[in-house]
């Protein structure tokens, strides 16, 4: 009689397969999905153990940007071989997405399938693969799924498995990540795909609005400008804040779809009325020409809306790929429109940021702002970061300022602008910008 184990091993495997013989992920797509069905079959009938592992090849783009597709190409197939080299007898080895294998392992134990993972990571992480643009070296992280146990199904094996890989990117030090129900991280995730969700129907549904809030002048206290904050206008008529909405957007893909919107919202406003807005951007929005082309038709058809808007890019995302961020900062000032750093000082990005890109405003992060009154550190970092910003000739804004002893402090200290719901909270109605353009420095 044969037994669950031998039956599992006797499961079609995978066979190994030359670099230049690798195929896309869609083609064996299929192919996968059949092996994955017939082990999660036979251990629901036989009350056997297998595992879902995805091995992912960390930052590839960069591999590819640094020596071409076909360099990355050539890693990935000798990135199969050597995993195939190491899988037990019966294991399959599939392509799951573009930095990504799939390992089936069948008649896999819990401390089996860390062995194997840590196998995996290792395996890829020590080989240096010799290419025609010379060796190159990867690392690898791995997450994994026990079956049945914590997957019932394909698509909650590859679901946990992603679960995993996510679990292990963020563990630097192991990079092995095995998949465990957390009641908290899956309300989130559920609420993530309604927040997309949301995002989603208000485009299509025409509700995305701006709510207004005034920038006001640190001695004048009279509007400056106005930033425009995106919001979802509920059914009843009610507005939600960004923050319920923003992050799921940026994570599931959607924000581009978002600044998109916010750009032609702010542009109508602007049209309508003579007042000076600025407008938050995302860093994938950085990296979208269609965004780009959008702003400068719009320029072009009406140059003088350029001194009247102003962008806004958050420090964190400027951290990220400096160059790409100074090819969009140059266009947009091309242009003659005005850019902020917004958030500066949470803790992403050095000081060098401010001597390469040329930000006509410095945004300091608010929480310098909240405790200024009664920590001396705070103040420390505040007339510091002021002091800096007016060494690369930009102008200040200082943010959730709340209270009117705060506010004169950084008056004092030579802040141009602040910003709080001490000094006005976002508005649906934007007042007339008269004031605005009395109170601003329009540089030229």
């Amino acid at each position: 009689m044969t037994t669950t184990a031998e039956f599992l091993k006797a499961l079609p495997r995978k066979r190994p397969t030359a670099a230049a013989d690798l195929r896309e992920p869609a083609l064996e797509r299929p192919e996968f999905s059949r092996d994955l069905d017939r082990v999660i079959a036979a251990c629901m009938q036989d009350k056997a153990r297998a595992a879902l592992a995805l091995v992912s090849i960390d930052h590839l783009d960069i591999v590819n940007t640094a020596f071409g597709h076909a360099v990355g190409s050539k890693v990935l197939g000798a990135a199969r071989e050597a995993l195939i080299g190491v899988v037990r007898s019966g294991d399959s080895v599939w392509r799951f997405s573009g930095s990504k294998f799939a390992v089936i392992l069948r008649d896999c134990s819990e401390s089996d399938l860390k062995i194997a993972c840590r196998r995996f990571r290792d395996t890829l992480t020590d080989k240096v693969f010799d290419t025609c643009a010379g060796p190159v070296s990867i690392t690898a992280s791995v997450g994994a799924v026990m079956m049945p146990r914590h997957a019932h199904t394909q698509e909650e094996a590859t679901t946990h498995a992603l679960v995993a890989v996510e679990d292990a990117r963020r563990d630097r030090w192991r990079a092995v990540a095995l998949y465990q129900p957390n009641a908290a991280r899956d309300r989130q995730r559920a609420n993530e795909a309604l927040a997309g969700q949301s995002v989603i129907t208000a485009i299509a549904e025409n509700r995305l609005r701006l709510a207004f809030q005034p920038v006001l002048g640190a001695v004048s206290r009279k509007p400056a400008f106005h930033e425009a904050l995106v919001r979802i206008e509920a059914k009843d008529g009610t507005l939600v804040d960004a923050r319920d909405f923003i992050t799921a957007a940026e994570r599931l893909g959607l924000v581009r779809l978002v600044d998109h919107r916010t750009l032609e919202l702010a542009l109508d406003a602007l049209r309508e009325t003579d007042a000076v807005l600025s407008i938050n951007i995302s860093g994938d929005t950085c990296h979208d020409p269609a965004w780009l082309s959008k702003l400068a038709t719009a320029i072009e058809a009406a140059p003088a809306l350029a001194k009247r808007l102003i962008v806004e890019i958050t420090e964190s995302h400027v951290s990220i790929q400096t160059e790409a961020i100074r090819e969009f900062v140059d266009a947009v000032r091309a242009m003659g429109l005005r850019v902020a750093i917004d958030d500066f000082g949470a803790g992403y990005t050095s000081f060098r940021i401010l001597k390469t890109l040329p930000f006509d405003i410095i945004k300091i992060d608010g929480d310098y702002a909240r405790g200024m009154k009664t920590d001396p550190r705070d103040q420390v970092f505040v007339r510091s970061l002021v002091s800096i910003a007016k060494a690369v000739h930009a102008e200040t804004v200082v943010e959730w300022v709340d209270d009117s002893d705060t506010a004169d402090l950084l008056a004092a200290w030579g802040v141009d602008y602040l910003q709080g719901y001490g000094m006005g909270k976002p508005q649906r109605c934007l007042e007339s910008g008269a004031d605005q353009a009395a109170n601003h420095r329009i540089r030229a």
